[in-house]
């Protein structure tokens, strides 16, 4: 029987058997049939972190310099073992070194099919990345409390806390905490609502809801739009990777605390991105004339009604965000948004902005993150009152000022502001 056959027989037995002496023997194996079947066979039985480690052993045995002396066929399976190395880095959400392996296969191996599909979908789970993030070695770690923020947090969920949404608060390192260890954000430090200067009774509270991998640092450049108007902005801060229906039920919580120490008799609240879906998820779980009978007004901006076909590989995942799960376009869900009326005298408004470059999805029109069709042509958008697009892409849509202007008339009209203005002259 030829060596290499042996091998390939030696291989496919440890690998059934499931055995680390399957990995030592690759080790051994030069670019051959016996080390490509071995590897693509871990990543095809979701086994990606053996696979990464034979590639890894393959590469420090046989580097780029090497291989580029093979002859054409060890080349093509040399570029194939590569190949199933970059797969399963794309799989674990490496998308940085993935996309170096798979360079270095493509300039290796002769042209072929499969390489050329891998770097298409390494492409696509880049820009899918744009909105979900890409999965993070945060997962690998504990999470670590901060004193200080739990203070501030604790204090936030009971009372008024003057915060401007700019603050480090917002920053990086709880926006990675609240998306890649959500248990421990709720545990440690809750949600809570903030305002940037003391509440003034006069005026209107509008609620913001920042979408994935945010916080209120997302409305940064909204706020100060709201300096002089009628309007006084009040933003959520919550772990974007809890599953929503738990941000959904926290929002209420948090905004009926806030009515109960205000009790403005009108409002309106503002979701962005998926910020919109835990808005819409609250008024279904929530008896709003009983519980929010002062909210008059609802607009999405940017938010990805249908959810992504993607979102349902997250179960594959080593681990993964609860929300990613919900934001799957089958999900229980996004079934129930799409099915549940909006409550009664809440006037929704569907905003969006497309720039007719890439997306998410690989589709068309879009704003640079989300094709245009999962904003548009799921149910809830036949629930909207009016849809109003603009020249914007996903996170400039927020701070634009044309955009700011037509959400303030709109809130003028529903919230009775311009009926009074009419009457008072």
């Amino acid at each position: 029987m030829p060596a290499a056959l042996v091998v390939a027989v030696l291989v496919a037995a440890l690998t059934a058997a499931g055995t680390v002496a399957a990995a030592e023997a690759v080790r051994e194996i030069a670019p051959d049939k016996a080390s490509q079947q071995y590897i693509e066979s871990l990543v095809e039985t979701t086994d990606f972190q053996s696979a990464i480690a034979v590639g890894e052993r393959f590469l420090e045995k046989t580097p780029p310099a090497e291989l580029e002396k093979l002859g054409r066929e060890q080349r093509k399976i040399a570029g194939a073992i590569l190949g199933a190395y970059g797969e399963a880095l794309m799989k674990i959400g490496d998308l940085r070194a993935a996309r170096t392996i798979l360079e270095t296969a493509s300039e290796i191996a002769p042209p072929s099919t499969s390489l050329f599909l891998l770097k298409r979908s390494l492409a696509r789970t880049t820009r899918r990345s744009r909105f979900f993030g890409e999965i993070h070695p945060f997962f690998d770690k504990a999470g670590h409390d901060d004193p200080q923020v739990a203070a501030v947090m604790r204090k936030a969920a009971t009372g008024d806390v003057v915060l401007a949404a700019s603050d480090a608060l917002f920053g990086k390192s709880q926006i990675e905490l609240g998306q890649y260890r959500p248990d421990f954000f709720l545990r440690y430090y809750g949600t809570a609502l903030f305002v940037a200067e003391p509440i003034d009774a006069a005026r209107i509270p509008v609620f913001l809801v920042h979408g994935i991998n945010g916080s209120p640092q997302d409305f940064a450049e909204m706020i100060p739009r709201f300096a002089g108007t009628p309007y006084q902005p009040v933003y959520f801060f919550y772990p974007t990777g809890a599953a929503l229906e738990v941000v959904a039920a926290a929002l209420r919580e948090q905004m009926k605390a806030f009515l109960g120490r205000h009790s403005p008799p009108r409002y309106a609240i503002v979701g962005h991105s998926m910020g919109g879906l835990v808005v819409k998820g609250m008024l279904d779980l929530t008896d709003v004339p009983a519980a929010l009978p002062g909210l008059r007004f609802f607009a999405s901006l940017s938010t990805p009604w249908t959810g992504f076909e993607s979102a349902g590989q997250a179960e594959k995942l080593p681990d993964h965000p609860a929300s990613w799960e919900d934001l799957y376009s089958g999900s229980a869900f996004l079934s129930r948004a799409h099915k549940t009326p909006l409550p009664e005298g809440v006037a929704f408004y569907l905003f969006f902005g497309s720039l007719g470059e890439g997306s998410a999805g690989g589709e068309g029109n879009d704003d640079r993150v989300l094709p245009l069709k999962s904003i548009l042509t799921s149910p809830v958008s036949a629930m909207a009152r009016d849809i109003y697009g603009f020249y914007e892409d996903h996170m400039t849509i927020v701070g634009s000022e044309r955009v700011f202007r037509r959400l303030r008339s709109l809130m003028d009209v529903e919230l009775g502001l311009a009926a009074e203005a009419c009457a008072g002259r």
